[in-house]
């Protein structure tokens, strides 16, 4: 409708345009035992909708707008200035600063010890900076 991608219609007909919105349809229609994401009225439910919901709208963008920054660039020619602040002003706060949080005392995934469906748009957030090549959990 918007010439927008992802696009979805969910089972009463309603257009869905938004990514996060679109995971959590799918998660609701189709993973009925739990097995990626907690069911409704279950532990860890809040937590897992605040991880996916955080994900799309802060993480995945912070971390497009640092790749965009340093894509095709060498790293000697690239505005370290910018991407200094970037990491400092955005990075740290915005996706280290709270993976670090959730990944506590040797945790390995979002939720604990189980892995969810809110591990993927974080994993890709980290895949999309390290392609980078700066030192994104260090000192900037």
């Amino acid at each position: 409708p918007r010439r927008k991608l992802p696009v979805a219609v969910n089972p009463v007909g309603t257009t869905v345009l938004e990514a996060g919105a679109i995971s959590l349809l799918l998660l609701e229609s189709f993973d009925k035992d739990g097995k990626l994401h907690p069911l409704p009225n279950s532990s860890g439910r809040t937590e897992f909708i605040e991880g996916m919901v955080y994900a799309m709208s802060e993480a995945l963008p912070c971390a497009r707008r640092l790749f965009w920054k340093c894509y095709n660039i060498k790293k000697e020619d690239r505005d370290r200035e910018t991407i200094e602040k970037m990491i400092t002003d955005q990075w740290h706060p915005t996706i280290s600063d709270h993976l670090l949080r959730h990944l506590k005392d040797g945790q390995q995934f979002y939720l604990g010890a189980n892995f969810s469906a809110a591990d993927i748009p974080f994993a890709y957030a980290l895949f999309i900076a390290e392609m980078t090549g700066e030192d994104l959990f260090g000192d900037p």
